[in-house]
């Protein structure tokens, strides 16, 4: 603590009227770049020998009497006050830290200028370490945020954001500016993945995309009334606008308002407009959870035939399929669908489990305890086995599966009867057009 209080009298004597006058107890440095330069591999010299008072005390000289020389006393400054502010055990000494680093951003944008970064820096640490201020913080991020657009940092776009939702949530920023906020931040993000190639980069990005979403969703929970209310707004300013109508696609699918009626309307109209396969793949759910199955058909063969990843249409195949046997009682259709959806799914165990469910489901239209029941058993097994091989992660939910399905198998007195051999296979015939492994208790 007194190490705290001291380093802060030191730096910030004049900005305040009760500060202690400071002289500095050696010679006093002349600001001569060869000497500010000397005293810079000094203090550097003993911050990396982690002795802080000498580090602090020899940075101390080059900040009143070289303010200019290098930008890196800023960035060094920053590092001691935010060192001791996140040790500062007592409030106003925690406070007055965060009041001094202020001041000395400040003073970094006169010597040094960068004034939308460093503001992004301000408004970033005065959010993090002075709730109170919450309001400074939030305009310092959002004043950067937009002239430096897509070349704000990260961390910044992720602290407006989080600044914003907190706003709205204490009633001190009306929802219509939140939700602003979090399509500018979206916006930033989506710039930035344009123009970034490297992997890691990206999954950065995604990962900041995935914060931000989750940020809004949970400000915003239970009030999709006024969401729709204020997008409402937008779309009667633009109705025909396909960029509008995505906008607002996208913050209702955000804010987990997708059973609205604007969202389907919506989804209807970019759909006539500019179709795509995640907006039909939409339309399908929804038309399936109206009760219209066939409408829904025709959505999933559209999102299936827009879609350009093989990963997304695998999963568009799948849910068609297993709506079509279980809801359309299409079980050739079906068997197809889940054939295509193999030829696109880079892991397949899951087709293969669902494909097992499929045959089950199928044997309950069959009369128990004859060949052709059997035979879906059969072919049931094989699948679940299958989706084990593929994945070992479904080895707990097949095991569960194939000891109910034990159960269902005839006894070795009825494959024989049925002149079949435990082990072979038997050929299925019909729609399915398939060979299973003859199996017994």
């Amino acid at each position: 603590m007194k190490r705290k209080v001291l380093f802060y009298l030191l730096l910030f004597f004049s900005l305040r009227a009760n500060a202690q006058s400071y002289i500095v107890a050696s010679n006093i440095v002349k600001n001569d770049s060869i000497e500010c330069l000397q005293n810079i591999s000094v203090y550097r010299e003993f911050k990396k020998m982690n002795l802080h008072e000498k580090a602090i005390s020899e940075w101390s000289k080059v900040y009143i009497h070289c303010p200019s020389i290098k930008k890196l006393i800023y960035q060094d400054g920053a590092k001691f006050l935010l060192q001791d502010i996140k040790t500062a055990k007592d409030i106003n000494t925690r406070k007055l830290l965060v009041d001094s680093l202020m001041h000395l951003y400040d003073k970094r944008i006169q010597y040094f200028g960068e004034k939308a970064y460093v503001n992004g820096r301000k408004g970033l640490d005065l959010y993090l370490y002075d709730k109170d201020r919450i309001s400074e913080a939030y305009h310092l991020l959002a004043q950067s945020a937009k002239e430096l657009n897509k070349e704000t940092k990260l961390s910044v776009i992720k602290a407006l954001i989080a600044a914003s939702a907190e706003m709205y949530q204490k009633q001190m920023l009306p929802l219509k500016n939140f939700i602003d906020d979090f399509l500018f931040c979206t916006g930033l993000l989506n710039e930035k993945l344009q123009s970034v190639n490297d992997s890691k980069k990206q999954l950065k990005i995604h990962q900041t995309k995935k914060f931000i979403r989750s940020s809004f969703r949970n400000a915003v929970k239970n009030n999709c009334s006024g969401i729709e209310d204020i997008l409402n707004e937008k779309i009667k300013q633009a109705p025909e606008n396909i960029d509008t109508l995505k906008t607002v696609s996208y913050t209702l699918q955000a804010s987990a308002c997708t059973e609205c009626k604007l969202f389907y309307q919506t989804a209807l109209k970019i759909d006539a407009l500019q179709a795509d396969a995640q907006n039909a793949y939409w339309l399908a759910g929804i038309e399936l959870k109206n009760g219209n199955p066939l409408k829904a058909e025709q959505y999933f063969k559209k999102a299936i035939r827009l879609e350009k990843s093989k990963k997304l249409k695998a999963k568009y195949l799948m849910d068609l399929a297993v709506m079509q046997y279980s809801v359309l009682n299409k079980y050739p259709e079906a068997q197809k669908s889940f054939e295509e959806a193999l030829k696109y799914a880079k892991n397949p165990a899951k087709t293969y489990y669902l494909m097992a469910d499929m045959y089950a489901t199928y044997s309950k239209t069959i009369e128990k305890k004859n060949l052709e029941y059997f035979s879906m058993i059969w072919l049931s097994i094989d699948y679940l086995l299958k989706a084990k091989e593929s994945n070992p992660k479904y080895s707990q939910k097949v095991n569960e599966k194939l000891a109910y399905y034990h159960t269902q198998l005839p006894g070795k007195e009825d494959v024989f009867f049925y002149g079949l051999k435990t082990g072979t296979s038997y050929h299925i015939g019909s729609w399915i057009n398939k060979s299973a492994t003859v199996r017994h208790q």
